[in-house]
């Protein structure tokens, strides 16, 4: 018997109070550390322990699905990623998030409604730039090709706006265009 008990106090660490000895932001900060580091499964124990200490903070969220992905534990981070647009529904980076979590498991409707929505709520170019490339991917994914070649040639209109020329996009269509003139032709 310890002397805290002879006297009639219970002086045992819990883990609550462990837990209580770093703050929300440094776990955070642990959690974006290992991530940056590739080192998944800290970066995931880190973001939970955030989580618990407050479980209304959607950003915390959206980073434990993104470590989840660097797993390849797409489901989990889909529901990462649900509980981050629960918490903020009108964050396009969420939907975003989940819609690339979405086209990794090969469900690119899934994938092309979550860009939609995230085309819908941003006003930064650049994202949109981002976004309708990958929306493009999707829907090339799923033969549309008609729409993948429309996605494209917005991101590289709002790229030429901006005085910058994204040859990957025009390669992206091209290549569709030829797709499409050699299934037109009976080739494919």
């Amino acid at each position: 018997m310890d002397g805290g008990a002879l006297l009639g106090h219970d002086y045992s660490f819990d883990k609550g109070e462990a837990l209580m000895q770093k703050t929300r932001e440094q776990w955070l900060e642990e959690g974006d550390n290992h991530l940056k580091a590739e080192q998944y499964r800290e970066s995931i124990e880190a973001y939970s322990k955030a989580v618990e200490l407050d479980p209304d903070d959607a950003e915390t969220y959206c980073k434990r699905g993104n470590a989840q992905e660097g797993l390849k534990r797409y489901g989990r981070a889909i529901a990462d990623y649900d509980k981050a647009i629960e918490l903020e529904p009108y964050s396009p980076q969420f939907y975003r998030a989940r819609g690339d979590a979405y086209c990794e498991v090969k469900k690119h409707e899934k994938g092309i409604a979550d860009y939609s929505e995230a085309i819908d709520l941003s006003d930064d170019d650049w994202q949109l730039i981002s976004l309708y490339e990958r929306r493009g991917d999707a829907y090339a994914a799923l033969f549309d090709i008609d729409s993948a070649i429309a996605d494209f040639q917005e991101a590289i209109d709002r790229n030429s706006r901006r005085g910058y020329a994204d040859w990957d996009l025009v390669k992206k269509i091209t290549a569709l265009n030829l797709y499409k003139l050699g299934k037109d032709k009976g080739y494919i």
